[in-house]
């Protein structure tokens, strides 16, 4: 085997170890990749406010609130939406039922060469019916809740491990992408900071693009 063909293969048993613990870890990890990724996201702010000399650790405290506000704003936003959307929802599911069987009870007659039989208004009524029972979604909420105290207290847990990751990943960024860069061989040095440098460009664009697009579809609609 020659040298190329046995770094190749340490670099894929490496890859597929390292992939297989982080499956295996997904649900421990999660909350510091989410932390990562908006950590990579918020740092360009946190930079160019240290550069207006404030304190790195103030900076990443005035991001973070900034992100707090805007997601509590889209929430606010949010929920009346739903909620109109879902009264909707219930208001046209008749309709919609109707407009299946007339548009999809002669196709399936043909293909299975038989007469089916769709009743609408029972199936209105059963769905109609079971909205109603389950009293709207604080109905549907709260009995989760109750019988999933478990579930909720990870998704607690993880709800408060992504600030504080992502605070001293912000906090200790210039440092750790030092300490990474510190681990690079030598003479793999200079090709893996252009690769990343593109990497980090290309992101950089797609990022502002998207952004740009939810907040131009959010203003419109």
């Amino acid at each position: 085997m020659t040298s190329s063909r046995f770094v190749a293969l340490q670099w894929s048993l490496l890859i597929a170890v390292a992939g297989l613990v982080f499956y295996l870890l997904a649900p421990i990890l999660t909350p510091f990749v989410a932390a990562g990724i908006l950590a990579y996201i918020c740092n360009p702010l946190v930079s160019r406010l240290c550069a207006l000399k404030l304190p790195r650790a103030l900076a990443v405290v005035a991001v973070m609130l900034a992100l707090l506000l805007i997601f509590a704003g889209l929430l606010l936003i949010m929920l009346p939406l739903l909620e109109k959307e879902s009264s909707l929802l219930v208001a046209r599911l008749p309709e919609w039922i109707e407009a299946g069987r007339v548009r999809f009870l002669p196709l399936l007659q043909q293909w299975f060469g038989a007469a089916l039989q769709w009743d609408s208004a029972a199936l209105k009524n059963l769905l109609m019916n079971h909205w109603q029972s389950a009293g709207g979604v604080a109905g549907k909420l709260l009995p989760w809740l109750s019988s999933g105290g478990g579930a909720i207290i990870g998704i607690f847990v993880n709800l408060m491990l992504i600030p504080v990751a992502m605070f001293y990943l912000l906090r200790d960024w210039d440092e750790l992408l030092a300490h990474l860069d510190a681990l690079i061989p030598r003479h793999w040095h200079d090709k893996v900071r252009e690769i990343g440098g593109e990497v980090d460009g290309v992101l950089a664009e797609f990022l502002r693009g998207q952004i740009a697009v939810m907040l131009l579809m959010s203003a419109f609609y």
